[in-house]
């Protein structure tokens, strides 16, 4: 009787992990001269709802131009050029929300 009923919990706890997909975010930083850099931020969504996490560049960056937002598959993709006065060398970027959630972010500067 307890094997039984140790197996059948062994299968309920696999189903549970198995159910909950991790999918990481992806942040791309793109160099095109010293300061200025090309953002694409991609999180991870279901339908409309995307995960609640935020790429923060440090506070010197602005934005240049408009940010576009579109739906890829299971992600929500934006993609913008950021003005960094000095770089981001020495600089701070932040994922808010990190660590809320069971996921990761890969990044890559380029």
């Amino acid at each position: 009787m307890i094997r039984t009923v140790l197996a059948l919990f062994l299968m309920l706890a696999c189903q549970a992990a198995w159910s909950h997909e991790v999918r990481p975010g992806y942040l791309l930083l793109k160099q095109l001269d010293p300061e200025t850099y090309e953002v694409v931020w991609r999180v991870p969504a279901r339908g409309d709802m995307r995960l609640g996490i935020y790429a923060q560049l440090p506070d010197s960056c602005t934005a240049a131009g408009a940010k576009q937002t579109w739906q890829d598959g299971g992600n929500i993709v934006e993609r913008w050029v950021a003005r960094c006065p000095g770089g981001l060398v020495g600089s701070e970027v932040r994922i808010d929300g990190l660590a809320a959630t069971l996921t990761d972010v890969l990044a890559r500067v380029e």
